[in-house]
């Protein structure tokens, strides 16, 4: 068996010896947008992603799958990570007549998008949603005070200042042993939740024989789907700012 932290690819969600302690870019983009449905009255999403594996059809197909499922229109507008070019993909996923636009791109190349976006002065235009990828607690001032409640983020764990035990322990080892720049984002919670359990499943072993990682699990709000406001404080986020959807 192999444990995963923060796994993208299909295979770690489809596979019985794999296990990830991530939700996945594909429940995380289809998450996203029927969060977007049934609380923002989405009708047409759009997905912009990279053309990389568990990205195309995997996790943009079945958003737009998903949208179909429910009588609604879904589409989708793929960048060569090697070429992005962000005027044209606005301007695609305009000429798709959405009225949410779904990002699924890495914190700088979605600051570039939103940039944008902000002069072309069609931001309140659209209901804008995002992925895992942009829960990340660099994110609000990269994007700055113009998306300030406009951009609704899939955090997939617990809001970055949790007080559960996981999410504490996991900011005091980053402060203590990490360094100021490491990422205190979805993926390095999912991270810490990992060498957790693997830790445990070592202090259990009782011989050589494999035994099966069964039975653990984080603090228990990891099972709510955070969806946030992106450009705001992480303290608004614990007074209530976040929205969230039991899974």
């Amino acid at each position: 068996m192999a444990m995963a932290s923060g796994c993208a690819v299909a295979e770690c969600f489809e596979s019985r010896n794999i296990v990830s302690t991530n939700e996945g870019p594909l429940p995380s983009s289809v998450g996203a947008a029927q969060w977007a449905v049934g609380n923002l009255g989405s009708k047409n999403v759009v997905f912009i992603g990279l053309t990389i594996p568990s990205v195309g059809p995997y996790s943009c197909g079945w958003t737009e799958k998903y949208m179909q499922s429910k009588g609604l229109s879904g589409s989708s507008v793929l960048l060569d990570p090697a070429a992005a070019d962000m005027n044209s993909a606005f301007l695609e996923a305009v000429a798709s007549g959405a009225d949410t636009i779904l990002v699924n791109l890495p914190a700088g190349m979605a600051a570039a998008l939103l940039k944008v976006v902000q002069e072309s002065g069609q931001r309140d235009s659209y209901t804008w949603i995002s992925s895992a990828p942009l829960y990340d607690r660099d994110v609000p001032s990269m994007l700055g005070d113009d998306w300030a409640g406009v951009l609704y983020v899939n955090a997939e764990l617990i809001p970055i200042d949790g007080t559960g035990p996981d999410a504490t322990n996991w900011r005091g080892v980053l402060d203590t042993h990490g360094k100021p720049e490491d990422p205190r984002d979805t993926f390095s919670q999912a991270g810490h939740l990992s060498a957790r359990f693997f830790v445990e499943v070592l202090s259990e072993a009782r011989s050589r024989q494999v035994r099966p990682c069964r039975g653990h699990q984080g603090d228990p709000r990891h099972q709510e789907l955070h969806l946030c406001s992106a450009a705001v404080t992480m303290s608004a986020m614990a007074t209530g700012t976040c929205r969230t959807m039991p899974l």
